[in-house]
């Protein structure tokens, strides 16, 4: 049971990471504005994504069969989908950038350290804390803060921690 959560949430976590790269592609191509219609520019990006937010939202009941099958759908659709920035960059930012560093730092000194994404995990949701403050819209965090408690991940770098040794 305890590895099923982990490996899902971990699913779910790269999965969610799609948001802070919309975020990402959207500032680099000098989309954002001042006004709300920055939230639909995020969005348009990732239509698998937010999908499967809402499903998460509205439906989740917990790791069960039904959960875990359409857990396995939404990874298959993000996979499948990518974010077109007009080149073959990653579209993978910061968060990923903040797992890595924080897995070449830890991953000698300890046995037991949470999944690649569940420490991406960390990093959307602190990215996404950062797009509402300076653009005054937290519908976003709001939303995958929520999805977070109710799919078990971490919202604060503490609880990430109790997660390692």
């Amino acid at each position: 049971k305890g590895d099923i959560s982990k490996w899902s949430q971990s699913g779910y976590g790269d999965m969610f990471a799609k948001i802070g790269a919309s975020i990402d592609v959207n500032y680099r191509e000098g989309n954002f504005g001042k006004g709300k219609e920055n939230y639909e520019l995020i969005i348009r990006k990732i239509p698998e994504t937010v999908h499967a937010l809402k499903w998460t939202l509205k439906n989740f009941k917990g790791y069960k069969r039904d959960s875990l099958r359409k857990l396995s759908i939404f990874l298959h659709e993000a996979s499948a989908a990518i974010i077109i920035t007009g080149g073959f960059g990653l579209s993978g930012g910061a968060e990923h950038d903040l797992a890595y560093a924080m897995a070449k730092k830890y991953s000698k000194e300890s046995t037991t350290w949470p999944t690649h994404g569940q420490i991406v995990s960390i990093g959307t949701l602190i990215e996404l804390k950062l797009f509402a403050e300076v653009y005054k819209d937290a519908r976003l965090y709001n939303d995958l803060l929520k999805a977070y408690k109710k799919i078990g991940l971490a919202t604060s770098y503490s609880e990430l921690e109790k997660w390692g040794d």
